[in-house]
């Protein structure tokens, strides 16, 4: 007993209770795909049936800190939202053989079996996947450099698989193929603690399925003022609302804040108007969104092209610098000091601008992401050392325009061949009236959901 000397019976009993829980992460990801589905809410079922189990005596804590992570935009099996959850759960070791059980059981009862024809899309050329969904329970948080490598770039589905074989720490439960565990590990993975935002996922009434959501503009304008920690709620140049989702899904809306009380204060303030629909339950998850935890760095460089406008409006041109990262968090890094091709689409809307008005020589700073082919798609751009716009050479005294004499010889005037420094006249680049701090990006119904506000 020498090893409790000072401690209370309490105190012992408390300590003795920790030593025997197994604090475990449960992360589920990729039951959703063209043919339907809805993540978010397939996990919130399980998690409210273990609640109701362990409010009933079962030998775990109720769930808490529900994550919903995004993963990164271009991964080629993504879902729609491409976002992966996980919850923190205590479990007893005595308990841990009937909540392994009861998870199997919660598995096959709210995970729907995906179908084993390929889904096809009405409005997107790129290949469609059926879902492969996956649910794991952690014994221990897993690494967070899991969560790093599934939010900035594509995961090879075999080193995850590996990785989890030889995970004394995890069990799965799949449909099919495993690449939901890629989602699943990294929702597990991620720290959060730091840098996070909040979403409150309201959830329709089951008899509310499938007809038109009832959200009016005028409720969701009048919060969007009233809680100025709440975010990405509408965009007022365009009079559109975006927290409720436009698909055939189980949500009514989300609000998402800078702090989980605001997003609950705000959904309880609509729902206490009139002519709004009622949900059947909520739940807050502290998420990544808003973060830029996707971008590790910038590009920086001069123009040494021309902008060129390609199909559908977007634009493109060529850099020459370097890529400057701004996060230690990954092992690997981006080749730098060279070429790079910068892409801006139509979508884009001011960063389409700013870069369709690039000239050579301009030096500019960009934030993207590297897609498969190795150009950067950009969301957030600026010119930092602009050159001169419809430059010209200056008149000489007499009136005549001057001319380049050769490399490093100035200029002189071609009528009273009076000469001088080589110069330029012309007017001086003004960015954008929106810019902050020269920076620019898309409006918000073009924003990736990790895309962190100028």
């Amino acid at each position: 007993m020498k090893l409790w000397k000072g401690y209370s019976t309490i105190q012992i009993l408390e300590i003795e209770l920790r030593i025997c829980e197994i604090m475990g992460w449960l992360a589920l990801d990729d039951t959703d795909s063209l043919d339907g589905g809805c993540t978010t809410y397939t996990f919130d079922q399980i998690l409210r049936e273990l609640n109701q189990l362990s409010s009933t005596g079962h030998p775990w804590s109720l769930s808490s800190d529900e994550r919903l992570v995004r993963l990164w935009p271009f991964a080629a099996r993504r879902t729609r939202g491409n976002a992966s959850v996980s919850a923190r759960v205590i479990v007893h070791e005595s308990g841990e053989e009937l909540f392994l059980k009861t998870l199997g059981v919660l598995f096959e009862k709210y995970v729907q079996k995906p179908s084993n024809s390929t889904p096809i899309s009405n409005h997107s050329n790129r290949t469609q996947y059926p879902a492969s969904p996956v649910l794991i329970w952690f014994k221990k948080k897993p690494a967070e450099i899991n969560y790093w490598r599934a939010v900035s770039s594509e995961v090879d589905i075999n080193s995850v698989i590996i990785d989890l074989e030889n995970d004394q720490n995890a069990i799965i439960w799949s449909h099919g193929e495993l690449y939901g565990a890629i989602g699943a590990q990294a929702a597990a993975s991620w720290n959060g603690n730091e840098l996070c935002t909040w979403e409150l996922t309201a959830y329709r009434s089951k008899n509310m399925f499938g007809l038109p959501r009832i959200v009016p503009q005028n409720i969701v304008e009048e919060m969007d003022k009233k809680f100025e920690k709440t975010f990405l709620n509408r965009d007022p140049t365009k009079e559109k609302t975006f927290i409720a989702p436009r698909s055939n899904c189980p949500v009514l809306y989300g609000v998402r804040s800078r702090d989980s009380l605001s997003s609950e204060s705000a959904h309880l303030w609509m729902q206490s108007k009139d002519g709004i629909e009622k949900p059947s339950h909520y739940r807050i998850w502290r998420t990544n969104q808003a973060t830029d935890d996707h971008l590790t760095g910038k590009w920086c460089g001069h123009v040494i092209s021309k902008p060129m406008v390609l199909k559908k409006g977007h634009a493109s041109v060529v850099i020459e610098g370097c890529f400057i990262p701004t996060s230690m968090n990954l092992v690997d890094e981006i080749e730098s000091d060279n070429e790079i091709t910068i892409v801006a689409f139509a979508q884009g809307g001011l960063v389409n601008t700013l870069l369709r008005d690039m000239q050579v020589g301009d030096e500019i700073e960009c934030m993207g992401l590297i897609s498969p082919n190795g150009e950067v798609h950009a969301e957030k751009i600026r010119i930092t050392n602009p050159i001169l716009r419809n430059r010209k050479r200056p008149l000489c005294e007499c009136g005549r325009r001057m001319k380049k004499m050769g490399k490093n010889q100035g200029i002189r005037c071609p009528s009273c061949k009076k000469t001088m420094p080589d110069s330029w006249i012309g007017e001086k680049f003004q960015p954008p009236l929106q810019a902050c701090d020269g920076w620019v990006q898309p409006s918000i119904d073009s924003r990736r959901h990790l895309a962190s506000p100028l």
